[in-house]
């Protein structure tokens, strides 16, 4: 199986890089091939892409881990030809929602090892369900933070790279990124995602050019990780409609000493419809700094008890 620290270091990798804009090119990254030639195709689907205006959008992503298991064939040396194994996939996190841009407003549930959230933003307060509050406050489930950006309610709420959008155009300028620092693009015709014609482009991409660049001493520890672990080339694959929408983004990331490989999909389902987002009923909702206090309260009483039982059962000197 793939280790925890295999997965943990892929997270670190930013995939969504959110300081690149569409009309930048990236820095050329040291060791790396020049830039291939773009297909006509992918160039004209870019400019559409380019020329989009997003008022809203619906969004699902799935980081998965595909395994090959090792089977043994009858004959040792031929297991390669007798035996036969399909891989294994298991999702580690699935996201959902959708975003509206003015006025700035989300709702999304986002699933990481089998536990599954809720979060709701409007403007610029965020309510998380966290359903272990009921216990501690007789029934309130939902945590209001306030000053919170879109970005930053997003991005605290999933770990997975381009686990969703952030802000209008982000994803747009991921793909335009993926586009511009290929080693190697290929155009593979047409397909269908959920009934809807699209072209399909399958890319090579260096890891190293999707790794934030950084001088702090942890950031250089995951990079050197990530080399280690993980190959040096990404697969990448592009969906587009006929209007320029990137429909589905699919990386594929693995491993260099395991038989596996982490897949991340991305798909954008609907732009610009419309979305209305609700706060949580008033009686089921507890702000953040209430909560605070709240467990501070019941910490300091747990220590009580604890403290009362120590010396209740403590041996009485003679």
């Amino acid at each position: 199986m793939l280790r925890r620290s295999v997965i943990l270091a892929l997270l670190a990798i930013p995939v969504l890089p959110a300081t690149v804009s569409a009309a930048t090119q990236p820095s050329p990254v040291p060791g790396a091939a020049q830039p291939v030639v773009v297909p006509p195709d992918l160039q004209s689907l870019e400019q559409k892409l380019l020329a989009l205006q997003l008022s809203s959008e619906r969004f699902s992503t799935t980081v998965s881990v595909a395994e090959t298991p090792e089977v043994k064939g009858p004959v040792g040396p031929f297991k390669h030809i007798f035996g036969r194994a399909s891989s294994v996939v298991t999702a580690l996190l699935t996201a959902s929602g959708e975003v509206g841009f003015a006025p700035v407003q989300a709702s999304f549930q986002v699933s990481l090892f089998g536990i599954t959230m809720n979060a709701r933003l409007i403007g610029s307060t965020l309510y998380v369900e966290e359903p272990f509050v009921k216990r501690l406050d007789g029934g309130r489930i939902w945590v209001e933070e306030r000053n919170k950006s879109l970005t930053q309610a997003l991005g605290s709420q999933t770990s997975a790279p381009g686990s969703a959008v952030s802000q209008p155009g982000v994803e747009f300028q991921r793909v335009t990124t993926l586009i511009s620092r290929a080693q190697s693009i290929a155009e593979l015709g047409p397909a269908s995602v959920d009934g809807q014609a699209v072209t399909r482009f399958k890319l090579a991409v260096p890891l190293a050019a999707l790794q934030e660049p950084g001088h702090s001493r942890q950031a250089r520890a995951i990079a050197r990780l990530q080399q280690k672990l993980f190959k040096p080339l990404i697969h990448v694959e592009l969906l587009f409609a006929e209007s320029g929408l990137p429909v589905r983004t699919s990386l594929t990331i693995e491993s260099r000493h395991h038989a596996g490989a982490v897949i991340e999909q991305s798909d954008i389902t609907a732009v610009n419809v419309p979305v209305l987002v609700q706060a949580p009923p008033a009686a089921e909702t507890i702000t953040a700094v209430e909560l605070h206090r709240l467990m501070r309260k019941r910490a300091k009483r747990l220590l009580h008890v604890i403290s009362v039982h120590r010396h209740s059962h403590a041996p009485k000197k003679k």
